[in-house]
């Protein structure tokens, strides 16, 4: 069972995913799940949905975090070649606001890097921590190579500034009714 999780919906828009749009993509407005931190339940229980739907997917992964309680560097791969997004979520996970520009560019900078080492592509999309961003954050993610910024605000401003809409309230710490949810809104956008 997930000891903490948030499920989101976004909209799909084309840029998203640049030059990684799956073979049969279709670019047009959709639902996107995303998935905070990397946890082991991601891979086990989301991410055979996401297949078996043919949904997009996404994972926003700590990558400091290397337990048996979060996705490891061969399920990183293997779902980044199965078309899941593959995001960073930072190296620690901390309130990036409340930290010097050179920490918050070390913990952008590392978790990039150590991801692009695994999947052997750019890693485009930093999830703020917490949804927690402001102008300095979003400068230094531009500075080290991110296109895009992604929040837990319901509401997209710009390219590092994209919403999202949490359904963690009714799914929070119960692992079947987070996937039973995720099967019910992929069908209401198809």
């Amino acid at each position: 069972m997930l000891e903490w999780f948030v499920i989101i919906l976004m909209l799909i828009h084309p840029a998203y995913y640049g030059h990684r749009m799956p073979a049969n993509f279709n670019p047009q407005p959709g639902v996107v799940y995303t998935f905070d931190d990397g946890y082991e339940d991601f891979y086990t229980k989301a991410y055979p949905l996401i297949i078996k739907n043919k949904a997009y997917g996404m994972v926003a992964v700590i990558t400091s975090r290397n337990d048996d309680k979060h996705i490891n560097a061969e399920q990183i791969r293997e779902m980044d070649r199965a078309g899941i997004i593959i995001a960073s979520h930072t190296e620690t996970h901390r309130d990036l606001t409340k930290l010097s520009d050179k920490e918050i560019e070390w913990e952008l900078q590392t978790s990039k890097e150590k991801l692009e080492k695994i999947v052997g592509h750019k890693i485009d999309i930093i999830v703020y921590p917490y949804g927690a961003y402001n102008d300095k954050v979003i400068s230094i993610a531009k500075k080290v190579g991110y296109k895009y910024g992604i929040t837990t605000h319901p509401y997209t401003k710009g390219l590092f500034e994209i919403g999202r809409i949490p359904l963690e309230q009714e799914v929070k710490n119960d692992s079947t009714r987070c996937y039973q949810l995720c099967e019910k809104y992929y069908y209401l956008t198809r």
